[in-house]
C-alpha cells in the first residue's frame, strides 16, 4: 500500500516529538512554532493514522501527542531506507548526499505530486530568483 507523502513539518514531529508522548505546546515550542500551526501540523498527523491524541493524566481536560503503531511502522521503514541508501552510496558520497539535500527548501520549491515528473525549472532570462543553485551529481567512489 505505500505510505502517505508527508511535508517536510511533517516529518519534522518525527524528530522532535520521537517515541514521547508531549502536549502540544512543548512540541511547538521544539519546533520554534506556534500552538495553532502545531495544532495543524498534529491533527493532519493523527488524520493519517500516524500519531494520536491521548488523555494527560497530569492535566484535567488535556490531551497528549504519541506516534502510534503504524507511525512506529513508517519510522521504522524510513529509518531502514536511509541506512540502505547509506550503505550503498559509502560514507563519504552519503554525507555528500545529506549536505545537498540539506540545501533545498522544500517550502520554496516543494518536491512534484509525481516523483517521475521532473519539477519545474525557471530559466535564467525570466527574472525569477533560482533558488540555491543545484548541487553537481555525486561520482561514484
Amino acid at each position: 500500500m505505500g505510505w502517505p507523502r508527508l511535508s517536510p513539518a511533517q516529518t519534522l514531529v518525527f524528530a522532535y516529538a520521537g517515541f514521547d508522548r508531549l502536549t502540544v505546546p512543548t512540541l511547538a515550542r521544539r519546533l520554534g512554532n506556534t500552538r495553532q500551526s502545531t495544532h495543524q501540523l498534529a491533527q493532519g498527523l493523527v488524520d493519517l493514522g500516524l500519531f494520536a491524541f491521548t488523555v494527560d493524566p497530569g492535566r484535567r481536560g488535556g490531551r497528549l501527542l504519541g506516534i502510534t503503531e503504524r507511525g512506529t511502522a513508517l519510522a521504522t521503514d524510513a529509518y531502514q531506507v536511509l541506512g540502505r541508501l547509506e550503505a550503498t552510496l559509502g560514507g563519504h558520497s552519503a554525507e555528500v548526499l545529506r549536505e545537498h539535500l540539506q540545501l533545498i527548501d522544500f517550502e520554496r520549491r516543494p518536491l512534484p505530486a509525481d516523483p517521475l515528473v521532473a519539477a519545474p525549472t525557471t530559466s535564467p532570462d525570466s527574472g525569477e530568483d533560482p533558488g540555491p543553485t543545484r548541487p553537481t551529481p555525486l561520482a561514484p567512489r
